[in-house]
């Protein structure tokens, strides 16, 4: 494959992933949103928008992943890097690594607030049902044990 061609292709595929990314990010944002206002509605239709541009971007990376195959067959792990060649495909690479971390750090954001919500969801039923536990307390030798064991305030 002619290198101008190449570098065309890997610069497109690195711009529709960026676009991508852009869309994931804003999509990140609407849902952090939406698990805020617990609006059930709004947080299916953003899964089912995240699920639809987590596929485009499964099939731009296989695309990016066969360019490089292509141009170079032996190509490891690390052979994009090595074709990023040009401060074009730098400046590209660089975006989207970028874009790819905000997502991350979006994604484990939002995940912390789903487990939280679940964890007090949890609780809640663990009341209604009479099952709360007592939390699990310290003796005065700093060893855990159950509140069953805790000693009468006169004998502390």
């Amino acid at each position: 494959m002619d290198i101008g061609l190449f570098r065309k292709q890997l610069s497109e595929q690195f711009f529709n992933a960026i676009e991508l990314l852009a869309k994931l990010d804003q999509l990140l944002f609407l849902e952090r949103e939406a698990l805020s206002q617990r609006d059930a509605e709004e947080i299916k239709r953003i899964i089912d928008e995240k699920s639809a541009v987590l596929k485009l971007l499964e099939g731009v990376y296989h695309t990016i992943a066969q360019l490089v195959k292509a141009r170079n067959p032996v190509a490891d792990n690390g052979g994009l890097i090595h074709c990023i060649d040009t401060p074009e495909l730098e400046q590209l690479w660089k975006e989207l690594r970028g874009r790819l971390n905000e997502c991350n750090h979006k994604n484990q954001v939002n995940g912390g607030v789903i487990e939280v919500s679940r964890a007090y969801t949890d609780r809640l039923f663990r009341i209604l049902r009479g099952e709360e536990q007592r939390p699990t307390l310290y003796s005065p030798k700093g060893k855990l044990q159950s509140p069953s064991e805790t000693q009468a305030i006169a004998k502390a």
